[in-house]
């Protein structure tokens, strides 16, 4: 039996083999319903918003509490993992980073200063992320940044509500 790339008819071959890979609807169903609740169980423990705005102060956090912080947003719901991954990404901590930067003064891939103590404002830096995309016409980095910006702020506010 021949087949063809162009014909969209389905021959006795393919017909055979869809009819053996059937399952019964109601069963699979059923297993995509399990599957999903024991996945529910599964998902760790994470803060909520409620609790990291308590602990964690997002306009004076070191990178490690940011990325807590983030890991809380995107647990949440509040951001998407992709968007997590964005706001985790630090090439400073590669090792190949010093071998990159070596002939560059002062080279930091963030663009606000840090305290003595790594502590930055991550709005602030945000905000100057996102007017960076703005400027080099990025209108997937500006989107995305506005993303993670939204969920800042409304970590922050309520923060700021909770005092």
């Amino acid at each position: 039996m021949q087949v063809s790339a162009v014909n969209s008819q389905v021959n006795y071959y393919q017909k055979d083999k869809i009819n053996n890979n059937r399952v019964n609807k109601e069963t699979n169903i059923k297993n995509i319903i399990n599957e999903s609740q024991s996945e529910n169980k599964n998902v760790t423990d994470s803060p909520t918003i409620e609790e990291i705005s308590k602990k964690y102060d997002i306009t004076n956090a070191t990178f490690d509490e940011f990325r807590k912080i983030s890991k809380a947003l995107c647990d949440n719901g509040k951001i998407s993992k992709s968007t997590y991954a964005i706001m985790i990404f630090n090439p400073e901590e590669s090792s190949h980073w010093k071998e990159f930067t070596k002939n560059i003064p002062n080279a930091s891939y963030f663009r606000t200063k840090a305290d003595s103590h790594g502590r930055r404002n991550w709005i602030e830096e945000f905000e100057a992320v996102l007017e960076g995309s703005r400027r080099a016409g990025n209108l997937l980095g500006t989107k995305v940044n506005q993303k993670i910006l939204n969920a800042l702020k409304e970590l922050n506010y309520n923060q700021k509500s909770k005092d």
